[in-house]
């Protein structure tokens, strides 16, 4: 058995270094670094996804189209992970699974929200610069997640088997009452 001080050494160790291991002050922002500061300190918003990229070319109109393009597949990766989750909970409530049709159109109909809410990102922010005879465009963009779950929730609702078979689901009521929430919030303010 071990000794009552070394269990405790033990602990103390793990607890140091967890505390102090965990990396840190974050690494500065360098002076020559080819980005605005934005670029480096990419929000966390709940509301949107959000991406950096950059990218560049000796035309700026290709290095602009590069780091869109970029950006457009990085943040379809962040709507897949959040599918991936709406999946799994779906599957959890109602056995999304054993029903292949069911599964099909959900799957389609995720493809079909991904794609369009991809059309409607946005470029939030862009810098572009020259470095010696290169272009550099620096762009931030981001897609309103509230855009994707409506979107979803149409083409739900649109399908009478999908809507028949996910209207009550926890999952489903959530992302309806977040929409509510959101078409509240937007009549107050307008």
């Amino acid at each position: 058995m071990m000794n009552r001080n070394v269990l405790w050494a033990l602990t103390l160790l793990t607890s140091f270094l967890f505390v102090f291991g965990c990396g840190g002050p974050p690494n500065p922002i360098p002076k020559d670094a080819p980005c605005p500061d934005w670029f480096y300190e990419t929000p966390d918003d709940p509301e949107y996804w959000i991406t950096t990229r950059t990218a560049t070319s000796r035309d700026l109109q290709t290095a602009i189209d590069n780091a869109t393009a970029a950006g457009r597949h990085e943040l379809s990766n962040q709507i897949e992970v959040y599918v991936q989750g709406l999946t799994k909970r779906f599957n959890e409530e109602i056995r999304l699974e054993d029903d292949h049709n069911l599964h099909g159109l959900f799957a389609q109909a995720t493809r079909q929200v991904t794609e369009q809410s991809l059309r409607g990102s946005r470029v939030a922010k862009q810098h572009s610069g020259k470095e010696e005879n290169i272009w550099r465009a620096c762009l931030m963009m981001e897609v309103p997640k509230h855009q994707f779950n409506e979107e979803l929730v149409g083409q739900i609702s649109k399908d009478e088997e999908m809507y028949v078979g996910f209207r009550e689901s926890e999952t489903f009521k959530e992302l309806e009452h977040a929409l509510q929430e959101k078409r509240a919030y937007e009549d107050r303010d307008n």
